[in-house]
């Protein structure tokens, strides 16, 4: 009923701020909307570097490394491949157990409740269906989906098992027109 209720108000708050700004919600202090080529020169001013793996992603996505909150990270940043806009961005953190990455995503819960509490609602930390936490914020601008998954071995860099933990940040605005766009092309 709680996460009902989370969802409604946040769809309210959504669907208000769509209609009332062209603001975008902000990555890394960069708003999302602008187009690839300067959101990537805005993140390599902040030290972030381009990866060479990006060549083997799909079509209009882009992967980077860094530090994200004083952790280092990967990147993901999602674009209209055909307006070149940023519409979804992601840092993913990894650690070697559970235990470790369960207290990680902690500290990043408390931190969304510092920064967002009194704009965005923010869901209870709930254990989703394979069995992790995951939480979301929702904001008038876009919204922010915070999640642990685990990864398998792949023996090339990992000899085991380990987690990651996903800040994965949408924009509502460029979202809606890279969907738009796609759409179009139907």
């Amino acid at each position: 009923m709680k996460k009902t209720i989370f969802f409604l108000l946040a769809v309210v708050m959504t669907l208000a701020a769509a209609g009332q700004t062209k603001e975008h919600m902000k990555f890394m202090g960069i708003p999302m909307g602008i187009t690839i080529s300067t959101f990537q020169n805005r993140l390599t001013a902040k030290g972030v570097k381009y990866d060479d793996l990006s060549k083997y992603m799909l079509n209009g996505t882009r992967m980077y490394s860094g530090m994200f909150a004083g952790q280092k990270a990967s990147f993901y940043i999602y674009y209209d491949s055909t307006s070149k806009k940023v519409y979804r961005a992601k840092a993913v953190i990894e650690r070697p157990d559970k235990v470790m990455i369960e207290q990680l995503f902690d500290e990043f819960y408390a931190m969304y409740q510092e920064k967002y509490s009194a704009e965005a609602v923010i869901t209870p930390p709930s254990i989703d269906d394979l069995g992790f936490k995951s939480s979301q914020v929702f904001t008038a601008l876009g919204r922010i989906d915070l999640f642990i998954r685990e990864a398998e071995a792949d023996y090339i860099i990992h000899s085991k098992k380990y987690y990651n933990l996903h800040l994965d940040y949408f924009d509502t605005v460029a979202e809606s027109e890279n969907k738009s766009n796609r759409l179009d092309d139907l």
